[in-house]
């Protein structure tokens, strides 16, 4: 009988610790995959930012290479314009165009782009007016980091309104410059899930050795972008230090911080730092890299990558 009650003893000892390793395991995978998908969700919107960015300052260039309007074209460019890409202007029909054609590596090598971006406007455009707006359509733009190869295919249609007025050929003896972006796009992302998001941001022109580029969020608390992540959770990203590119570093983004809020986690991410998550403060050849830190269930995470 003593013996039956050890054996008894043993099994229920036996079966609390297996009980204790499935909770352990089931909560380190709980873990686990929180942590991938938040990481998972935050580079999309890291990277997803950075190539609106990109093509934005390619768009800004084509229109002010046309000196504000078709009649006032000048010969030569106002400011630099993408290793990758070809432009072509349409002067024939009353709504005016400019085509944007990717074909290639950028000038430092860090990604490659295809596909097109169309800015259009009706022939009484005067983008040196306040107020003055274009469109600009994506079109099957395709992304691949040269890094890891992930890849972003965006899509959708934006609006740039000139709020201050201005030209940037003349920012280097005239006030700032202020623009919005308004608008949304289409993202697929390398899984080939597809999602719509929504873009309310503010960029403002400054001259220090060339164009600086300054941008925040227009949404409540600096929101920049929302919608649905690839996992099909809503999510806001705000610009909580504003993103700075700058020309004298060929147009690359060079500090600023952004603050992502999903269902299971918030993660934030700080631009413009070596391989080792300091501060640079000269333009590196070669990648500059990110680092993002965030918190579950009590546990600290962080992750530093390139751009």
């Amino acid at each position: 009988m003593k013996s039956k009650k050890i054996t008894i003893a043993l099994l229920a000892v036996i079966a609390v610790s297996l009980s204790f390793t499935a909770c352990k395991k089931t909560a380190t995978t709980s873990i686990k995959n929180t942590l991938d998908s938040a990481q998972t969700q935050s580079n999309d919107e890291v990277m997803a930012n950075k190539e609106t960015d990109e093509s934005s300052n390619d768009a800004t260039a084509a229109l002010e290479n046309s000196g504000g309007s078709f009649a006032a074209r000048p010969a030569g460019p106002s400011i630099a314009f993408p290793c990758d890409a070809t432009i072509t202007y349409d002067t024939a029909a009353v709504q005016k165009s400019i085509t944007i054609t990717y074909n290639g590596s950028n000038c430092s090598g860090t990604r490659t782009r295809t596909g097109k971006i169309i800015i259009t406007f009706d022939s009484s455009l005067h983008w040196r007016d306040a107020g003055a707006s274009i469109n600009v359509d994506y079109d099957s733009l395709m992304i691949t980091r040269v890094s890891d190869g992930k890849t972003l295919l965006i899509s959708g249609n934006v609006t740039h309104t000139n709020v201050s007025g201005g030209l940037l050929e003349d920012l280097a003896t005239s006030n700032p410059i202020t623009r919005t972006i308004t608008g949304n796009l289409v993202l697929t992302f390398d899984d080939q899930t597809q999602r719509t998001w929504q873009i309310t941001k503010q960029r403002v022109f400054s001259y220090n050795n060339g164009i600086v580029i300054t941008t925040t969020g227009t949404g409540t608390g600096g929101i920049a972008e929302a919608g649905i992540n690839r996992y099909g959770n809503a999510f806001t990203s705000a610009i909580t230090e504003p993103r700075v590119i700058k020309q004298s570093c060929d147009f690359r983004l060079v500090s600023g911080q952004t603050l992502y809020n999903g269902p299971f986690a918030t993660v934030t991410t700080t631009f413009g730092l070596d391989a080792s998550g300091n501060a640079v403060s000269a333009c590196p050849i070669g990648f500059f890299y990110y680092k993002q830190l965030w918190s579950i269930a009590g546990r600290t995470f962080s992750f530093i990558g390139p751009y």
